[in-house]
């Protein structure tokens, strides 16, 4: 029976085996491993190194021996005893002992008895047939992050708005110089001149500011002919423009509740009663809440006579219709 053969197979089942008056072989466990350079991951592993001066028998190598032989103790102790004499003997003699698959025994220069494991050998259960992975490199390109791309472009059209705003001053001094020569010349009132068409817009009136808030409303498109300065001179003086006071007299008919919830403020009476029909059209009891501090009419989505109803009017108009919606107090 070759012993040798004996201690590799136990080797899988013990972190350390004492070989009697030769030395212990003691277990080392290995983590997976990479290496870098040539691109392999190593999987856990189990190896064992020699130590000679741990020569006291602990009695396994023995009873392993007398249980796979069927004889006692004591003749698989002294057939272990005879094969450790060989061995030494063959040592001595300068002869290398490779055990296969644990490692190769010798003697150096000062006599001194040296191991050198095998690489390859594994001896963990749980990854014994485990292999070396080899990783394949790919090509990673670079990516320029989103905002510096955006940093770019809003450089680049900062530039291109500057230069654009510098070749438009003279050019825009030229005509407003010519324009005024022509107001004067036709004895126009610049409070009537429309320099530019643009769109109705529907004013989120804060009772808190002076100005109101413009805000665009796609539903309604006219063109507006008259300025601001102009409406609220109308305004101001109803009883000189028949249509002001008509309209006047027909806002009069609102209902009559203390507290209304302003969804939008127009110039145009015409714009405010479509934008009143369409809330109709969609559920709400709307209605012309009359004019505001800044002289436009306003248009109401609800009413209350108490102030709880009122907050509740507005949480419902706030979530259903317009978020800058507002109580006014009559």
């Amino acid at each position: 029976m070759q012993f040798e053969v004996i201690i590799h197979d136990l080797l899988f089942n013990t972190d350390c085996l004492v070989i009697p008056q030769f030395g212990g072989l003691v277990a080392k466990q290995k983590s997976a491993a990479l290496n870098s350079q040539l691109h392999l991951v190593y999987p856990p592993s189990k190896s064992f190194g020699f130590n000679p001066h741990i020569k006291e028998s602990d009695g396994l190598l023995y009873s392993v021996i007398a249980s796979l032989k069927n004889i006692r103790f004591e003749e698989a102790k002294s057939e272990v005893d005879c094969w450790i004499i060989e061995i030494k003997k063959q040592l001595s003699q300068g002869v290398k002992l490779n055990w296969e698959g644990i490692g190769i025994f010798f003697l150096d220069h000062a006599g001194s008895l040296q191991f050198i494991p095998n690489q390859q050998a594994n001896f963990l259960v749980d990854t014994l047939y485990f292999q070396k992975i080899a990783l394949t490199p790919i090509e990673v390109k670079e990516i320029i992050p989103l905002e510096d791309k955006t940093a770019i472009s809003t450089s680049t059209a900062s530039w291109v708005w500057k230069a654009a705003a510098a070749m438009a001053l003279p050019i825009l001094g030229v005509g407003i110089f010519a324009m005024s020569q022509k107001i004067q010349q036709t004895d126009w009132k610049y409070a009537s001149f429309k320099l530019f068409g643009t769109k109705s817009r529907i004013a989120s009136f804060d009772p808190g500011q002076t100005k109101a808030t413009i805000a665009w409303n796609d539903a309604v498109s006219e063109e507006i002919i008259q300025t601001e300065t102009q409406v609220k001179s109308e305004l101001d003086n109803p009883q000189k423009t028949p249509s002001a006071e008509k309209s006047k007299l027909e806002v009069t008919t609102q209902p009559n509740f203390h507290y209304d919830i302003i969804v939008g403020a127009f110039s145009v009476k015409g714009n405010a009663l479509n934008y009143v029909k369409k809330l109709k059209s969609n559920g709400f009891d709307a209605y012309i809440a009359g004019y505001g501090k800044n002289g436009l009419l306003m248009v109401a989505a609800a009413g209350a006579n108490n102030r709880e109803q009122a907050i509740k009017n507005l949480d419902s108009v706030q979530s259903k219709l317009n978020a800058q919606a507002w109580i006014n107090e009559n």
